[in-house]
């Protein structure tokens, strides 16, 4: 195998790595906001499109033929687990609330769009369409998957806010979603064009 499918086999993997570990974080988020609705839908889409992501990565590295793929994913898996044992520190530390949580995923979204336009750009300059192509599909599901977040963030932080401190102002989460200024950051989820 040539230097450019090698390369274009690391970024794909490098990818497949984050998506497994961010799977892994949002599937336990599944149960944290089984009680939130609004969260849980969201959350059930990241892990639907996350685990379509997981799938179309893997045909892609197996399309490009890399020989050392094994050997590449059990170390790219032992570093998202001492990763993960960080985060499950945090956790332990903080309170479990749902808008925490769901700004962690927000935050992990948007490492895998600077990704994913990081893979883009190289499926691009090495001549590989395909791969490209697979880059802006997840690049398009990530921002609207972090799109979907932003527009129930306010409701959320509303939430946990009466939970812990009671009394808080009325419309706050309204106000915060129809400022004009910042609108297109609070468009919802369009369940059918994400995941693909």
């Amino acid at each position: 195998m040539g230097d450019r499918n090698r390369t274009l086999t690391t970024y794909v993997g490098d990818m497949h790595a984050l998506e497994q570990h961010m799977l892994e974080a949002f599937e336990a988020q599944l149960k944290l906001t089984q009680d939130t609705p609004n969260a849980h839908a969201v959350v059930q889409q990241l892990v639907t499109a996350t685990n379509n992501h997981i799938t179309a990565l893997e045909q892609r590295v197996q399309a490009l033929g890399h020989p050392e793929k094994t050997m590449t994913d059990t170390i790219k898996t032992a570093v998202a687990g001492l990763f993960g044992i960080a985060a499950g520190a945090i956790d332990a530390v903080r309170p479990q609330q749902v808008s925490k949580a769901l700004r962690d995923s927000y935050t992990a979204l948007n490492h895998a769009t600077i990704a994913y336009i990081m893979l883009q750009t190289t499926g691009i300059a090495l001549n590989d369409q395909e791969t490209a192509d697979l880059a802006e599909r997840h690049l398009s599901d990530c921002v609207a998957n972090a799109q979907a977040i932003a527009a129930i963030m306010p409701t959320l932080v509303v939430k946990d806010l009466s939970d812990d401190v009671g009394n808080v102002a009325g419309g706050s989460a309204d106000k915060v979603t129809s400022n004009e200024k910042l609108r297109h950051l609070y468009r919802g989820l369009d369940s059918t064009s994400v995941g693909r």
